[in-house]
Order: structure tokens, then C-alpha cells, then sequence
């Protein structure tokens, strides 16, 4: 009997079901956020500061400033931030039409998580209405449609760059990664992931070319700036001393303020950070028995000889790849936390206990308790900003002790085979 009444809800409980509960669900959220929150005046006020000083014809970015600083993010950023001063705001007047367009931008992203998880759980379906755990949050719109922080479109093109890498389409993802780096650097957390993937699929060779490629588009959109000061454009967008104070941080807000530039503090989080990453590249992502001779010819194939990957791998790869880097980051603004917070409930699940019986408990409520936390300002309380970095932590080692992928699993399986083959085949031609 109870099999028969929960045989409907099961044939209604399919994935395209669930993407139009989920989409409907922000639709009436972001309506709601749209109707009765107005613009926030914060750093877009100076973005448009930016945006006139290069009207008036000043292209030195690092003498574009505003009352908050200088211009700090890639060319892209500044064509993006052109075209809303001067065909949405009205030369600066109006905010409304660019929170309209950030809101399509923010339902974008939501789609995209949507497919990029029922992709990955493909053969596992029901995981991926964790998903549904998004529409639980509030954090996400103060940063990308009330105060209209820039990072929302980086996270779009990232997210659709994921996307097109689970589809086997790589060269389209290089492309939506090479546009989310031209609006800002933070982007660059996601190459070690596209190199990964990108070898691991068509060879060394290949993966070393789309970061040429990824380089080169950058230096192309920034030409009219290059042409008249190379040396400012690279020290002001591709800034990699800049540094934020840990009290105005979200991570390592626990720690005194003067501590965030101190130079052992800096180079143990970037070696954590690098070590972390080649944890999972050899733990995680790769069985290397024999490190030297597998790092050479399996996976990584100096022949281009194009190999489709299992779509949850690959997604594993991307957001752990970036959530690492903003984990062990020394001091980050709170709008950074929209970097992962798309991927979060997908990183919960994917760490989560293989017990079936305790993932729903595990994932629920660890999503329940980050998000009440991350409510209550982190950016300006100490408490609540350490137990957000604790939340972090946790998930982070939760995904450090999951084992590895299924698809791992089979092709280590599939090469000891190979191997143990062509080994009996020499016994056989040895002289009796």
C-alpha cells in the first residue's frame, strides 16, 4: 500500500519537475528582493566613479581612482561597467535597470547549478535535488542585486564555463573561463582545475595551449588600456601582492588585525592552499601507485586524443578546485562568499556520509547552520564570521576524507588490467 501512494510522488519528484520548483521558487524571491530592497550604495558608486574617469578620456588604470581607491579589476570589467552607465543608468542616474539585470544574471547562475548538478547525478538522480536548499537563502541577493557587486557576473561565466566542460565542450569552457577573468582576477582559483581536466581529456599539449589561449584573450581585451600603460594596467588588474585586513575578512577573522600581513602567516595558507590542491590531485582525482611513470603517460597524454569524463568528476574538480582557494585565502571580502555559495549544497552532498540514512540529516543540517550564521553579519562580527570559516572547514574535510570518485575507481581498475595483460602476454613469449 505504501509503495502505490508513494509511486506518484516519486513519478512527480523528476528533475525537470524539480528545476521548475527551484526557478519558480527565486522567480518570487527575486521579485520580492526587486520590490522592496533598494539599491545599497557601496562599491558600484565608485565603479561608476571608474567608468567617468575613462569618459573624460584618462586611460592609465593605475590613475583611474574613485573615493574608495583605484581600479583594481580587469579590462572586461570596465566594458561591462561602460555599457550599464551609459545604456542602462543613464549616465549614473538610474540603479533599477542594472538590479533588473543582475537579477536575470542571478536566475542564469541558479540554472546553471541546477544543470551542472543533475548532470553530475545523473545516475544518481535524487541527489540532485539538494539543490532545492538554495532557495533557503537571502545572503546571495544583498550581494549580487542590492548592492550589485561585480563578482555575480565572474560566477555566471564560471558556472557556464563548468557547464560546457561537462559536456565535452572545452574549448567553449576555456572561452567563458577567459571572459570570467577579464572581470576579475579571482578567477584564476579555477586554472589548476582547467588544466587538470583539460589534459586529462586531450593531452598535455592541449591543456598547455588553452592557458596560452586563456592569456592571450586577456591581453587582447586590454589593448587600448596596454597601448598607453602596460605597466599600470598588469600592476592594477593582475595584482597579486594586494592584500585585504583581516577585519574587514570573513576568513581568519579570529586573528589579530595586523596579523593578515605578517609573511609566515601569507606563506603557510598559500602552501596549504598549493599542498591541498596536490592532496586531492593524488589522493582524490588520480590513483598514482607508480607517481613518475603515471604523471607521464596516465592521464596525462602528451597526444591529443580526446577522452569524455564523467561529468560529476569533472564538476568535483571545478568547485573543490575553487572552494579550496577562498577556504585558505588570508582575508577576503564577504561578497567573495557568492564564489561558492552557488555550489555549496553540491559540495555538502558530495562530502556528505555514503550512508543514505544520515546524508539527508548531514546535508540539511550543516546547510541550516552555515546559513543562519552567515545571516548574521560575518563581515562585522568575529563570532559569527569564525563559526562561517568553521562550516567551511568542516565540509572542506569532509571532502578530503570522501573516497574517491566511482569513475576513478574503474579506470585504476581498467589500467591494472592493461597492465597485468601485457604482462602475461610477455610470460608467454619468454624461452621455456
Amino acid at each position: 500500500m505504501s509503495k502505490k501512494m508513494n509511486q506518484p510522488l516519486e513519478e512527480w519528484i523528476k528533475p525537470e519537475n524539480i528545476t521548475m520548483v527551484i526557478m519558480g521558487i527565486e522567480l518570487i524571491k527575486t521579485t520580492i528582493v526587486l520590490g522592496y530592497n533598494t539599491y545599497e550604495e557601496q562599491d558600484f558608486a565608485c565603479y561608476y566613479e571608474h567608468m567617468q574617469n575613462i569618459l573624460r578620456g584618462n586611460l592609465e588604470y593605475d590613475k583611474i581612482g574613485s573615493r574608495a581607491g583605484g581600479l583594481v579589476y580587469p579590462a572586461l570589467h570596465t566594458y561591462i561597467l561602460l555599457f550599464f552607465y551609459q545604456y542602462l543608468s543613464d549616465d549614473g542616474m538610474y540603479f533599477r535597470p542594472v538590479q533588473c539585470f543582475s537579477a536575470i544574471t542571478y536566475l542564469g547562475c541558479v540554472y546553471l547549478m541546477i544543470k551542472i548538478t543533475q548532470l553530475a547525478f545523473k545516475k544518481e538522480p535524487k541527489r540532485a535535488n539538494i539543490l532545492i536548499l538554495h532557495c533557503f537563502t537571502w545572503t546571495i541577493y544583498n550581494i549580487a542585486i542590492v548592492k550589485l557587486f561585480n563578482d555575480l557576473y565572474c560566477v555566471f561565466f564560471s558556472l557556464l564555463g563548468v557547464y560546457l566542460f561537462q559536456k565535452s565542450q572545452n574549448f567553449a569552457g576555456v572561452l567563458m573561463f577567459s571572459l570570467s577573468l577579464g572581470i576579475k582576477m579571482s578567477a584564476c582559483l579555477y586554472l589548476p582545475a582547467i588544466y587538470f581536466i583539460a589534459s586529462r581529456s586531450e593531452g598535455i599539449l592541449i591543456g598547455t595551449l588553452y592557458l596560452i589561449f586563456i592569456a592571450a584573450f586577456q591581453i587582447l581585451i586590454a589593448l587600448p588600456f596596454l597601448e598607453v600603460s602596460a605597466h599600470g594596467y598588469i600592476s592594477s588588474a593582475f595584482d597579486t601582492t594586494r592584500g585585504f585586513l583581516l577585519q574587514h575578512s570573513f576568513t581568519f577573522k579570529f586573528l589579530p588585525t595586523d596579523f593578515g600581513d605578517n609573511f609566515w602567516f601569507k606563506t603557510v595558507t598559500l602552501s596549504i592552499h598549493l599542498f591541498s590542491l596536490l592532496y586531492f590531485l593524488l589522493f582524490k582525482w588520480t590513483t598514482l601507485k607508480k607517481v613518475f611513470k603515471e604523471i607521464s603517460l596516465w592521464p596525462f597524454r602528451f597526444l591529443p586524443s580526446f577522452k569524455e569524463q564523467d561529468p560529476l568528476f569533472i564538476a568535483e574538480v571545478f568547485f573543490i578546485c575553487n572552494f579550496t582557494g577562498i577556504l585558505w585565502s588570508r582575508g577576503i571580502h564577504f561578497q567573495f562568499i557568492i564564489w561558492f555559495l552557488f555550489s555549496f549544497p553540491f559540495l555538502i552532498e558530495v562530502g556528505s556520509p555514503s550512508i543514505r540514512h544520515w546524508r539527508a540529516r548531514h546535508v540539511i543540517s550543516l546547510f541550516c547552520i552555515f546559513e543562519l550564521f552567515l545571516s548574521i553579519r560575518p563581515d562585522y562580527l568575529v563570532a559569527t564570521a569564525t563559526m562561517v570559516h568553521i562550516g567551511m572547514m568542516i565540509v572542506w574535510i569532509r571532502l578530503c576524507m570522501k573516497p574517491r570518485t566511482e569513475e576513478n575507481k574503474l579506470e585504476n581498475l581498467e589500467h591494472e588490467m592493461i597492465e597485468d595483460h601485457t604482462k602475461e602476454r610477455e610470460f608467454e613469449f619468454l624461452p621455456r
